[in-house]
């Protein structure tokens, strides 16, 4: 069993290297697991991962796309006018994102993070952080205060950092925990 049932792909100018995103497409087809992309700003080529006979699973705004996105209807009409009505947006529940998505037919997915900080965590602190998340549709922020979460009516995605040494098993925990949630309440799904 892979940990992934579909992958992100970074479209953000740093990270950007035609080669490796053709060769992690690739491998992707052969697993079985679907492509979604994750584009930023600058994004000169745009988005498109129907290469090699590949289906575009979803879309997840990156850095100041991301936040701009989620304060403004125009900028975020205009990035979701390109994309196929079946390919679903990822983003937070109860913002703009969430409302324009609907608004275009876009499927929605709300996501949710596996920290809270910019630096590796051990599994331990994931799960706890991630079970509150789901179970209390509530999270801590950094300053130690608890933010409601707009889950909704949604399946959730969890948005897992591979900056830890532990990332294999911080990405397993957070699986688990969201198959558990989306089982529960998507049955059908």
């Amino acid at each position: 069993m892979h940990v992934n049932e579909y992958v992100v792909m970074d479209m953000a100018d740093y990270s950007r290297d035609p080669l490796i995103m053709h060769q992690t497409v690739l491998a992707c087809k052969r697993h079985n697991i679907a492509v979604g992309v994750h584009p930023g700003l600058p994004d000169i080529q745009g988005f498109g991962c129907h290469a090699e006979g590949v289906e575009l699973h979803h879309v997840k705004p990156h850095g100041i796309l991301y936040g701009t996105m989620y304060r403004d209807k125009d900028t975020c009409r205009a990035r979701y006018a390109g994309v196929p009505k079946e390919t679903a947006a990822f983003g937070l529940a109860g913002t703009i994102n969430e409302e324009v998505a609907k608004e275009m037919g876009l499927p929605f997915v709300a996501e949710i993070y596996d920290r809270k900080k910019k630096k590796p965590w051990h599994p331990d602190e994931t799960q706890r952080h991630v079970r509150t998340q789901v179970e209390n549709a509530s999270v801590t922020a950094v300053s130690g205060e608890d933010i409601d979460l707009a889950l909704g009516v949604y399946q959730v995605s969890p948005c897992c950092y591979s900056d830890s040494l532990s990332a294999v098993g911080i990405v397993t925990e957070v699986r688990q925990i969201v198959d558990e949630f989306n089982a529960e309440h998507f049955p059908q799904s």
